[in-house]
């Protein structure tokens, strides 16, 4: 009887930690907004519509799970980026942490600029520069507009993939 009871409890609390893992996942558009708008102080839009995210194949892997959500600016040219979001664990869905790509919006700029600045100490021709990243260039929560090239760059996630692929020994 007292088996009975502990299979009925268990049952029971794994269906309340399932839908409360529901009504979070549910939540996250709006935990990516009100994050995106407190860290630039402007309006934002996200998409409801979820991407698929990063999978690893390594348990407790930085990047096992991510949520990936178009967002965009509600006001100026509506520049649209993509956010991740990463929850606890697949059992766990609570927010860890968020990234995103709006800075790439200046970053980008700030390369572009000084690319330019660099061709014209090599030719005097004329050159045409676009800078683009994959939506997987996503940056951690300190860098903003202000940020430097460099520190955005070493932030980025795309940064940190491959700083784990040369730490691998491919016994070459």
């Amino acid at each position: 009887m007292i088996g009975a009871i502990c299979a009925m409890s268990g049952c029971m609390s794994r269906k309340e930690q399932d839908r409360r893992n529901e009504e979070l996942v549910a939540a996250y558009p709006e935990e990516v907004k009100a994050y995106l708008e407190e860290k630039y102080g402007r309006e934002f839009c996200v998409s409801s519509e979820r991407e698929a995210g990063e999978g690893s194949p390594i348990p407790f892997a930085e990047s096992y799970f991510t949520y990936d959500y178009i967002a965009w600016e509600d006001e100026e040219d509506g520049y649209a980026f993509w956010t991740s979001l990463y929850p606890v664990s697949l059992d766990d869905n609570r927010v860890t942490k968020i990234r995103d790509g709006y800075c790439w919006k200046f970053i980008s700029r700030k390369i572009k600029e000084e690319f330019c600045e660099r061709w014209k100490e090599i030719t005097d021709e004329d050159v045409k520069v676009m800078v683009s990243a994959s939506h997987k260039f996503v940056f951690g929560e300190k860098i903003n507009e202000s940020s430097t090239i460099k520190a955005a760059l070493l932030s980025s996630l795309v940064s940190r993939q491959v700083k784990s692929l040369r730490s691998i020994n491919y016994g070459n």
